[in-house]
C-alpha cells in the first residue's frame, strides 16, 4: 500500500504510516479543497483493488478523511492530522470506500470522544468500573449532553 501511495506524491509531499491500517499523506502543492478531493480520489483508486498476501487474494478499499490547512483556523500540524482523522472516522461510519472532507463542526465529535475517553480513564482510576471475567459488572454512566459521570440507576 505504501508503494502505491509513493507513486502519487511529489518530492515535497509526505507519506507516513501512523497505525496498523492508517496512513497520513501530506500534499504540499494542493491549493484548495477541490484539488485535495481530486488527490483523495487518486489515492482511493490506487488503494482499491486486489493484492496477494501470503498466497491469498485480499480486496482492498479505503475510507479517507481530508483536512486542508488554513492558517487562521487549523492550529498545529497535530490539529490538522486530528481533523483528518475525525473525517476519516466519519467516512468509515458511513460505509467503506468513502471520502469525507473535514468541516469545523466535526470537531465536536473529536472533542466529545476525547472527553468521554478522559472520563472513562478517571472512572477506572476511581474504581467506578469493575470487570468480573469479561463481563462488565458496574458502570458509571456518562450523560450524553454533559458527559459527566453519574451513579448507575438500580
Amino acid at each position: 500500500v505504501a508503494r502505491r501511495f509513493a507513486r502519487l506524491v511529489g518530492p515535497s509531499d509526505t507519506v507516513a504510516r501512523v497505525g496498523g491500517d492508517q496512513f497520513v499523506l501530506v500534499f504540499t502543492h494542493a491549493r484548495d479543497v477541490g484539488e485535495i478531493r481530486r488527490l483523495a480520489e487518486e489515492v482511493r483508486a490506487a488503494v482499491n483493488g486486489v493484492i496477494a498476501i501470503g498466497g491469498q487474494e485480499v480486496v482492498l478499499a479505503c475510507s479517507i478523511g481530508v483536512a486542508a490547512y488554513e492558517a487562521q483556523i487549523t492550529g498545529s500540524g497535530e490539529d490538522l492530522i486530528a481533523d483528518a482523522e475525525v473525517a476519516m472516522y466519519r467516512a468509515r461510519r458511513a460505509g467503506s470506500d468513502r471520502i469525507e472532507v473535514f468541516e469545523p463542526t466535526m470537531r465536536v465529535d473529536r472533542d466529545d470522544r476525547q472527553l468521554i475517553e478522559k472520563e472513562l480513564h478517571a472512572a477506572i482510576d476511581r474504581r467506578e468500573l469493575k470487570c468480573g471475567g469479561s463481563i462488565l459488572v458496574s458502570v458509571s454512566l456518562i450523560q450524553r449532553r454533559s458527559c459527566r459521570p453519574t451513579k448507575p440507576q438500580a
